[in-house]
């Protein structure tokens, strides 16, 4: 597996060997020519380290933004409560970022192949903690973690590089 990351004007290569599977050359070869396409073509292959932590923060605050939807649906739908007219535009705002947010994740979310990210995706989504999550999927934290970075990548390679390219 190669993985870059763009760093200013160089491309800074991270991994070329998958641990448990080594590559032979030929397979590095490739690789390296499949990086050198898509970065001839303008694609970022990683996205960058902002938008992965954005990534991380949506989908584990998304247990929280399903709840504050609901609740923001029940205050502005309540008749009897008065609302100063700047507080409800505000409220309003807020809750249209966070619909769009969610639908967001979820789009992303129905894009994952991987059995074993879905499987993790749906535990953070639920708002589990991660310690909790690597016990119950009966796996090691760091073999989690590096479920999880995948994961993440992959999410936010699907919510914000492929939905700016559309």
């Amino acid at each position: 597996m190669s993985v870059a990351t763009n760093v200013g004007c160089h491309i800074e290569i991270v991994k070329v060997v998958n641990v448990r599977n080594v590559i032979d050359a030929k397979n590095v070869r490739k690789a390296f020519q499949n990086l050198e396409e898509d970065l001839a073509v303008g694609a970022s292959t990683v996205p960058d380290a902002e938008l992965i932590q954005r990534t991380n923060e949506e989908i584990e605050y998304y247990h929280f933004m399903i709840s504050e939807i609901a609740r923001l649906q029940g205050v502005l739908e309540d008749k009897n409560k008065v609302l100063v007219h700047v507080s409800k535009e505000r409220k309003q705002k807020r809750l249209r970022k966070l619909q769009e947010t969610v639908k967001l994740i979820e789009s992303a979310a129905n894009s994952i192949t991987d059995e074993r990210e879905k499987t993790v995706l749906d535990a953070i989504m639920d708002g589990e903690k991660n310690y909790i999550i690597a016990n119950q999927l009966g796996m090691s934290r760091q073999r989690y973690y590096e479920i999880k970075r995948s994961l993440i990548s992959n999410m936010a390679w699907l919510m914000y590089v492929i939905d700016k390219k559309s």
